[in-house]
């Protein structure tokens, strides 16, 4: 029996391969296929989300690139294999979490006549995992023989289709023909500099809730950084140009985007209004002059300088018009909010004990019936509620019920039966239609936005909203009650009842991040009401 020398008995790990017969794997070529579609069939069609059609081309570029580079350089061992594979995770992370990284990859491609557009997201790392997949599978298809001329044939054809899927991916913006120098677009970017110039472009968060006509009221003082998305990073061309309205959609209709130009100084916002700014088809010559136009231009001393060919194009970034500066009305802060922590129980309880904090809460010991019986420990609930709106005492049986959005306490007796003189504490945090059930259903109130505020941010979420007040009514007043923040009125029925009304909280929010704010999670009145109703029982 002939016998192999022990020397060519290798185990896989140490086995020479060619990276390149991956490349006529199903897996690789299927890969290679969907970058191919997504990239150029499926991006910007409107088909799927930009969110989807992102996480695809994670995905399979990350399968395709690492086999399709170590084809290119000819790599023949495991490691060098591996380090591939690492190579492209490194750069791929880098990308995603640095703004100079994403940068400079736009620029080293647009060397080749392919920069790339890059929209950092963090989430994106999510697609790493595909790297093991494709370092464990085609290491194992290039260590296996195939027909040479067959094989070689197939390997160039598709490392020629790969390298030009991984290079040619989304175009910059808009496509521009060298040969037919005409422009679509609403408002451009123009490179007149002699060098490649790196534009950053931010759009308005998808997940804000946007008053559009606010935020383009006064832009460059309501509009906080953190309300912008990440950036897309251009490069722009010498003598070419980027419509910055196909950079990003905004946030729903509203298109009001953060611009940045390397080396241009701060950066700037361009509101695009599609009254004021039509597409256009113009030539370059025209675009050069056109009023929808931004130049970059050389200074003298040294560095670019934004020019805008109508200066209204541009609104620079100024300081934030925050709540109590002048002009605007008093700030409102969340501390100051209505909150409680409360436990909800069958039988009435009574208080044994009550504490006044500095933060404005009050702590309430409660216990039950069977609790004094048993010489329980009272169990602490907490109310935030100014002390001049808690009409409770030591020893008062209450019992408490919470709705989600409101709580109400009652005065009652130990049976649970109403209190003779009934009391009753209504808390509200989202009184939007003015409806509370513990009150009387002739008591209407009607939050409205106080005329003599302007816009303000109101917190760090970057809120932007109006002061409100409340407009209070009930059939006997014979006209209505206005109360702003912090002030109190009492309101009297015809059957002698009274209802204490003190406004905590009240705006009319415009511009706000449902992810980040307090109250109610859409735009529109913020009200919160402490009532407290006196009244005989039946």
């Amino acid at each position: 029996m002939r016998t192999l020398p022990m020397n060519t008995m290798t185990s896989p790990s140490h086995r020479r391969g060619a990276p390149a017969r991956a490349l006529l794997h199903p897996l690789w070529l299927g890969a290679l296929a969907v970058l191919a579609t997504n990239d150029h069939l499926l991006k910007g069609s409107g088909l799927l989300p930009g969110v989807v059609t992102g996480k695809i081309s994670d995905f399979a570029g990350l399968v395709v690139a690492p086999v399709l580079l170590a084809a290119i350089l000819g790599v023949r061992t495991r490691r060098a294999f591996v380090v591939c594979h690492m190579a492209v995770g490194i750069v791929f992370a880098a990308i995603q979490l640095s703004e100079a990284a994403a940068a400079a990859m736009t620029f080293a491609t647009g060397l080749v006549g392919h920069p790339w557009v890059i929209t950092r997201d963090p989430t994106d790392l999510a697609a790493l995992p595909a790297l093991a997949l494709s370092a464990h599978v085609f290491w194992q298809v290039a260590t296996r023989p195939a027909k040479r001329a067959l094989r070689r044939t197939g390997e160039w054809a598709a490392a020629t289709a790969g390298l030009y899927c991984c290079v040619a991916t989304s175009p910059p913006g808009p496509p521009i023909d060298p040969l037919d120098r005409v422009y679509e677009g609403r408002v451009f970017v123009w490179n007149a500099t002699e060098d490649d110039v790196l534009v950053q472009v931010q759009s308005l968060r998808d997940d804000l809730d946007v008053d559009c006509s606010v935020a383009m009221s006064d832009p460059g003082h309501l509009l906080v950084e953190d309300l912008f998305g990440i950036a897309d990073v251009y490069s722009v061309e010498p003598e070419a140009a980027l419509d910055l309205a196909r950079s990003g959609d905004g946030s729903g209709s509203c298109q009001i985007l953060r611009v940045s130009v390397t080396g241009g100084g701060a950066p700037f916002l361009v509101p695009l209004d599609p009254d004021l700014h039509p597409v256009q088809l113009l030539g370059e010559d025209e675009l050069v002059d056109s009023d929808a136009t931004i130049q970059i231009v050389e200074r003298d001393a040294g560095g670019l300088e934004v020019a805008p060919n109508d200066a209204d194009l541009v609104v620079p970034i100024g300081e934030v018009r925050e709540a109590g500066d002048p002009g605007t009305c008093p700030a409102q802060s969340d501390a100051d909010r209505l909150f409680w922590d409360v436990t909800v129980t069958a039988a009435p309880q009574r208080i044994e004990s009550l504490s006044f904090g500095p933060d404005g809460c009050i702590r309430m010991d409660l216990l039950d019936a069977d609790g004094i019986d048993a010489g329980e420990t009272p169990d602490a609930n907490y109310v935030c509620v100014p002390e001049s709106h808690f009409p409770f005492a030591v020893g008062d049986w209450i019992e408490v019920r919470n709705f989600g959005t409101t709580i109400e306490i009652d005065a009652v007796d130990e049976t649970g039966a109403p209190a003779l003189d009934g009391l009753a504490l209504s808390l509200a945090r989202s009184a939007l239609d003015g409806s509370l059930s513990s009150l009387p259903s002739d008591l209407a109130i009607e939050p409205t936005r106080k005329p003599e505020c302007t816009p303000a941010v109101y917190d760090t979420c970057g809120t932007v909203a109006y002061e409100a007040s409340i407009s209070a009514l009930r059939p006997q007043l014979g006209g209505a009650v206005e109360l702003g923040v912090g002030d109190a009125a009492t309101l009297e029925g015809s059957d002698g009842s009274t209802i204490d009304l003190l406004v905590v909280h009240a705006l009319d929010r415009r511009i706000l991040d449902p992810t980040c704010v307090s109250g109610p999670a859409a735009r529109g009145f913020d009200v919160e009401i402490a009532a407290i109703h006196r009244f005989t029982t039946p």
